[in-house]
């Protein structure tokens, strides 16, 4: 078993390499980042800022969607096999339950896998804001596929 500090440190690097330094990734583009990687979470953050916000001052259901299939796809990512870093999961099914809403803090998606097989992957990332009640679950089904662009 490894412990939770190789963990993160595999989820930062891993992060380095699949998400573009040139800010052409969406989830760079809403500030999503990584915190946390234990053998059955990924802790990623976002945090609130006007452009990412609905005109209510909240956030937009988009941005926190997008945080819940990030910190799943990262999770699918991290489990993986290093023989299977050629692969990706790429999102199949979304299905999000949105329970609430918050402005002007930061926000945590933690994911955790609910079924993984060899091709097949479907986790769920639980969203609220830091020591906050949950406000969304992203619940993903995934296909490995091969990437578009190596890493």
């Amino acid at each position: 078993m490894v412990d939770s500090e190789t963990r993160t440190e595999k989820l930062f690097e891993l992060w380095d390499r699949t998400v573009p330094p040139d800010g052409v990734d969406l989830a760079q583009t809403l500030g999503i980042r990584p915190l946390y990687a234990s053998e059955s979470e990924v802790h990623m953050i976002m945090d609130w800022r006007p452009e990412i916000a609905q005109p209510t001052g909240v956030f937009a259901a988009g941005s926190l969607i997008q945080l819940g299939d990030v910190a799943n796809s990262m999770l699918g990512l991290l489990n993986l096999q290093d023989s299977d870093q050629s692969q990706f999961p790429l999102a199949v099914q979304l299905s999000t339950n949105l329970i609430g809403n918050t402005t002007g803090k930061s926000v945590v998606a933690v994911a955790r896998i609910l079924s993984s097989g060899r091709t097949v992957l479907s986790a769920q990332s639980e969203i609220s804001p830091v020591n906050g009640a949950s406000i969304a679950f992203v619940t993903g089904t995934y296909l490995y596929r091969p990437r578009h662009r190596a890493l």
